[in-house]
């Protein structure tokens, strides 16, 4: 009975979050269509690359883990 209640409340916790990130994005796309419609010429520019943020790729035992997590992700997701 326990593991049943963690499974749902981790199912209900997981739903919101995707709840909450469906937010943000509909929130950004709202900006982004002000300025189009407003103001074009004031519009963010997306292209340029930052400087600070630099995704390097995994190796070892780091990005065997990460991978083992995407897929295991991927494999309980409902379809």
């Amino acid at each position: 009975m326990r593991e049943y209640d963690l499974i749902t409340r981790a199912k209900l916790k997981a739903k919101d979050a995707e709840f909450r990130a469906w937010r943000v994005i509909n929130q950004e796309l709202g900006v982004l269509v002000k300025f189009a419609f407003h103001s074009p010429n004031k519009m963010p520019d997306f292209t340029k690359s930052e400087g600070g943020k630099k995704s390097g790729a995994l190796t070892g035992k780091a990005g065997t883990a990460r991978l083992h997590q995407y897929l295991l992700g991927q494999a309980l997701k409902p379809k």
